[in-house]
């Protein structure tokens, strides 16, 4: 029964080699990971391989970029890879995805605190810690550490990243973590920091013949470089981000999303002094399309610019619109704020609950270790006393056969047929077959003429042993030479304490100084 119930836990064999398949290809292609994992059937999953096929699906979600917020299992496997003792690898891994799921939730606070108990999970001094997961742990913290407007906290786990990547030989995440520090840098007034990141990441880049990458980053530094009124170095940027970067299409449009680089393009021109082309980027951010952050830079550009060319009435018609442009964006970065508070909240009524729920656990734990050591000590204690009582019995026997065997050598005088004879007519004797009856009662006790009578008829049948009895110095007490000639005559110790009255403890401890006196004595 117990290989039955084995083997039906173990679950399906093809379930379990397709799940290693799916995770041997999550990292190069994850959605064919997710095509494999589709393709697994629910009849005959054990549990294990049901919390790892959603594991793997929930990774390869976040590689794929499907939102997570609908995924409502992944609290049950992180609460079934957590470990009694010590780290484990998808445990991490599990936490990691909770708090993608809380992620794309818009709860920053709660994904924070997954991504930080996840990367608590890697062990960073054993060899096989995975760095590969831990860096982009790290990454997604920093992400949300920017969208929380708190750069000192994201520039700390950037550099974790960075750090972690780098462990894990992975260069390319490596300079991009790198190269995000500009970011937090620039949010924290270090601009020439900033920059100098980002001229340092185009170099990486360049020098990995990464030539997309390192355009995509020539496009950041046009920035600073227009700010800086270095319009020869930002026209070189700014073309070689256009021809390299891969961001824009045939017709020379832009990839949506990255917009913002109309507002630098006509910072430029204006820069410059070709203000027409300086409006026709600008008026480019004016597309109800784009986000409204960008169509405020719009506004602001075309203010700027009409301010420049003396015409006032374009100029206010844009401060008014850059205006409205900029209350709705307060407006939307209020909502945000709002929903930034609540989350808060939210995280600080979580971190409560956590912190009840592990106090309950290392209560928990606490008595099962109590308990646990007090049953090894009974354990131990019954195991050690049961070792003695065994080790005693050994001593015993082994002494009473020593005993038994001197005793039998002090009759070395006789001839092995006088032996027989002798021996024959000792046992068949009324005498002796008296104490024999007499052994099996604790109740009546040989008298003092038996006694005597029995002493008598050993002295006669047999004088050697009687004589060597009487050789050992000090001499035997009345009571030591009854023993004797009990043993001798094959009485076992319960029946020598009936004889005798005396207890079986007694009876041991007198055969254990007779075999040590006996030994002693000379032959």
């Amino acid at each position: 029964m117990a290989v039955l119930l084995l083997f039906s836990a173990c679950g399906s064999r093809e379930a379990r080699r397709m799940l290693d398949r799916a995770e041997a290809v999550m990292s190069e292609d994850p959605s064919e990971a997710i095509a494999i994992l589709d393709s697994i059937s629910d009849d005959g999953l054990s549990r294990s391989q049901r919390m790892h096929m959603e594991l793997l699906r929930a990774e390869a979600m976040n590689l794929t970029y499907q939102s997570m917020d609908t995924l409502s299992g992944m609290e049950y496997v992180a609460d079934y890879y957590r470990p009694f003792w010590g780290h484990s690898h998808r445990y991490m891994r599990s936490l990691y995805m909770l708090g993608c799921v809380f992620r794309d939730r818009g709860d920053a606070p709660t994904a924070i605190q997954y991504y930080q108990e996840a990367a608590n999970q890697a062990d960073t001094t054993q060899a096989d810690c995975n760095f590969y997961t831990l860096c982009r742990i790290y990454g997604q913290m920093a992400v949300l550490f920017q969208k929380q407007r708190s750069p000192r906290q994201e520039l700390e786990v950037e550099r974790k990243a960075y750090d972690a990547a780098m462990k894990a030989k992975d260069t390319l995440a490596a300079i991009s973590y790198y190269k995000y520090m500009a970011g937090a840098y620039y949010a924290l007034g270090m601009k020439d920091s900033a920059l100098t990141i980002v001229e340092n990441a185009i170099s990486l880049y360049t020098k990995r013949k990464e030539k997309s990458k390192a355009a995509a980053e020539m496009g950041v530094a046009s920035d600073f470089y227009i700010k800086k009124k270095d319009f020869r170095r930002a026209d070189s940027l700014l073309k070689q981000y256009e021809a390299y970067s891969g961001f824009f299409d045939n017709n020379g449009k832009i990839t949506p999303g990255r917009e913002t680089y109309y507002y630098t393009k006509g910072l430029y021109y204006q820069g410059i002094q070709k203000t027409d082309s300086a409006i026709f980027y600008y008026r480019k951010l004016l597309s109800p399309l784009i986000d409204i952050e960008d169509v405020e830079l719009g506004y602001k550009g075309l203010m700027s610019v009409y301010h420049h060319l003396g015409k006032a009435d374009s100029t206010l018609k844009y401060a008014n619109l850059y205006a409205q442009a900029n209350d709705s964006a307060n407006i939307l970065h209020s909502a945000d704020e709002i929903t930034r508070t609540q989350a808060l909240y939210n995280y600080t009524q979580f971190r409560l609950q956590a912190e009840q729920e592990r106090h309950h656990a290392m209560t928990n734990l606490y008595v099962a270790f109590a308990l646990g050591v007090i049953l090894c000590i009974l354990m131990l204690i019954i195991y050690l006393g049961i070792i003695q009582v065994r080790h005693h019995r050994e001593k015993v026997q082994i002494a009473e056969q020593q005993l038994h065997t001197r005793l039998s050598e002090l009759e070395h005088q006789l001839t092995i047929k006088e032996m027989m004879d002798v021996e024959k007519e000792m046992m068949d004797s009324p005498l002796v077959n008296s104490f024999h009856e007499m052994s099996k009662s604790s109740v009546k006790k040989p008298t003092l003429d038996e006694w005597s009578q029995l002493r008598s008829f050993l002295r006669d049948k047999l004088p050697a042993f009687w004589d060597k009895l009487h050789e050992c110095e000090p001499p035997l007490r009345i009571e030591e030479v009854d023993v004797c000639l009990l043993i001798r005559l094959q009485f076992k110790a319960k029946d020598i304490a009936n004889l005798t009255g005396m207890s079986l403890q007694s009876i041991s401890n007198i055969r254990r100084r007779l075999l040590q006196r006996v030994l002693s004595s000379t032959v």
